[in-house]
């Protein structure tokens, strides 16, 4: 017999290739020049260290600036991530399921009590209404209704409840993704801030020649330009040692599962497929 694992990889999400460890990878990082404005010198009368300090804040809150601009634009991706972590999370968790299942509990529910209630009516179409037989049926048949009425809303709360949970549920896991993609972010975004020139040791004198008469210093406007890193490729690869090593598994299993039922493995295109038996076999192991 063989086994087509390609079907096998297609069919069953719980062994299909996982995203890739940085859902950041996905997207590339634009090109980003930012723009640093000239800082004009204090006056005169400051001293050289008072005006090193100011210098250095001015520095630090264009890069911070800088820096927050990378950040913006970097997250601009995560409500289109989000919707589809959302949909990913919706399909694993089969809603439609669990409302299939609620559908065919309520539906045996109801048709128990329909026999029920059939059985009265028809025992109380044979006798008079002001009879105390007709009477004690009618109070029976009240008594039955009411306790339907209760059944149906304790199912559909049940219902309720279990959709409630699993949305909770998504909503913890889409949080999680979030602060882990963010921090993802910020990694790469911080990586690249440390790539870039120390602007304190262009623009201000060393911290020896504040012995030296105070001068004022005109810091230029200055421009810093990062270009665009694609990190689709490695996450390409990735993915696809992810893909072998999946398969790898797989056929261990299969190898495994074979020799329980006294099979013998083919590649021979002639053997007889087992594939959805194998499916049905990992399925049964969820």
């Amino acid at each position: 017999m063989r086994i087509d694992f390609a079907r096998v990889l297609a069919r069953l999400p719980t062994v299909s290739v996982p995203p890739i460890a940085s859902e950041a990878a996905r997207f590339p990082m634009p090109a980003t020049t930012a723009h640093l404005s000239p800082i004009e010198p204090p006056t005169t009368s400051d001293t050289l260290s008072r005006r090193r300090e100011q210098a250095q804040a001015a520095l630090h809150e264009q890069r911070e600036a800088v820096r927050e601009r990378l950040l913006q634009t970097r997250l601009e991706s995560l409500n289109e991530l989000e919707q589809r972590w959302r949909a990913e999370l919706q399909a694993e968790y089969d809603l439609n399921a669990i409302r299939t299942e609620w559908q065919t509990e309520w539906r045996d529910a109801f048709e128990k009590h329909g026999r029920q209630r059939f059985s009265l009516l028809a025992a109380m179409a044979l006798l008079a209404p002001d009879s105390e037989p007709f009477k004690s049926l009618q109070q029976q048949l009240n008594e039955l209704d009411a306790r339907w009425q209760q059944e149906d809303q304790a199912l559909r709360t049940q219902l309720e409840a279990r959709l409630q949970r699993v949305e909770q549920e998504i909503e913890v896991r889409l949080r999680a993704r979030r602060r882990e993609f963010i921090r993802q972010v910020e990694q790469e975004v911080d990586q690249l801030m440390r790539q870039q020139p120390d602007l304190s040791a262009l623009y201000l004198p060393p911290p020896e020649s504040r012995k030296s008469p105070a001068q004022q210093r005109t810091i230029h406007a200055t421009s810093i330009s990062i270009k665009s890193i694609d990190l689709r490729q490695k996450a390409e690869q990735h993915e696809q040692r992810l893909r072998r090593q999946t398969e790898h598994i797989l056929r261990q299993i299969a190898r495994e599962w074979a020799q329980l039922n006294h099979y013998r493995l083919s590649d021979s295109p002639r053997a007889r497929d087992a594939t959805d038996e194998f499916i049905h076999y990992l399925e049964g192991r969820r």
